[in-house]
């Protein structure tokens, strides 16, 4: 088990136990800003916007890109007519990546 801790705004601790066996930082601890529950489009979206804000941020997610992996074709996207789901995944997790999200592919156990 790995602990992440960060602080919400009102200061309070609060801590998200993962099951990652390769935490870096001094006694398995690191420090975020913002931890991101999810690694689906809004898990991925929310990062970019993290990262935008200069925010030290982690997703941490059992299904990156989630359950939109999997359509065939989403239509009317901003930018596309259509496009698969997997392809439209690939090109969040890629503008995400070049920002410097961090992604630990895990379930949460409990927060």
């Amino acid at each position: 088990m790995g602990r992440v801790v960060f602080w919400n705004k009102r200061k309070k601790l609060l801590k998200i136990i993962i099951n990652q066996k390769t935490m870096t930082e001094k006694n398995g601890v690191q420090i975020y800003d913002l931890i991101i529950i999810g690694a689906g489009p809004a898990g991925l979206g929310a990062s970019i916007y993290a990262s935008r804000y200069k925010l030290r941020h982690l997703i941490i997610g059992n299904e990156i890109g989630g359950q939109v992996v999997e359509a065939a074709k989403i239509e009317n996207w901003a930018g596309e007519t259509s496009i698969s789901g997997k392809k439209l995944m690939e090109r969040f997790l890629h503008h995400a990546y070049h920002l410097g999200a961090k992604i630990i592919q895990e379930d949460v156990s409990s927060i």
